[in-house]
């Protein structure tokens, strides 16, 4: 099947001088594989996931991040440091077959959260 390599995007974003928001998206891509389609559309999809996550982290959230912190240094809050994180595990991988698990955590202090990937 090929061998699976692991890519990371991972930032802080400071406001203020101070880190309001981390993440760390990590994503599986095939290579040396000899169904050169297949790893394609497995490498892109999984590609494509992370860039959009990292991108809503760098965006929407980061604003959001940054109007807590102000809300909460007004009142004499703590800052609560949003924290997103993806990750994943081969569970099988034989021949043609790679099946995996991914796991999303996203800390944003919030009870309901959501977001569309």
């Amino acid at each position: 099947m090929g061998e699976i390599v692991e890519n990371i995007f991972e930032n802080q974003l400071y406001y203020k001088n101070t880190v309001i928001l981390t993440y760390k998206i990590k994503y599986p891509e095939l290579v040396r594989s000899r169904y050169r389609l297949g790893a394609q559309r497995f490498n892109f999809y999984n590609k494509e996931k992370a860039v959009k996550l990292a991108k809503y982290c760098e965006t929407e959230l980061f604003e959001e991040a940054k109007t807590l912190y102000d809300y909460n240094a007004s009142k004499g809050f703590p800052v609560m440091v949003y924290e997103v994180i993806l990750d994943y595990e081969i569970t099988y991988q034989n021949h043609a077959v790679v099946s995996l698990y991914t796991d999303e955590y996203i800390f944003s202090g919030r009870s309901s959260w959501k977001h569309k990937t």
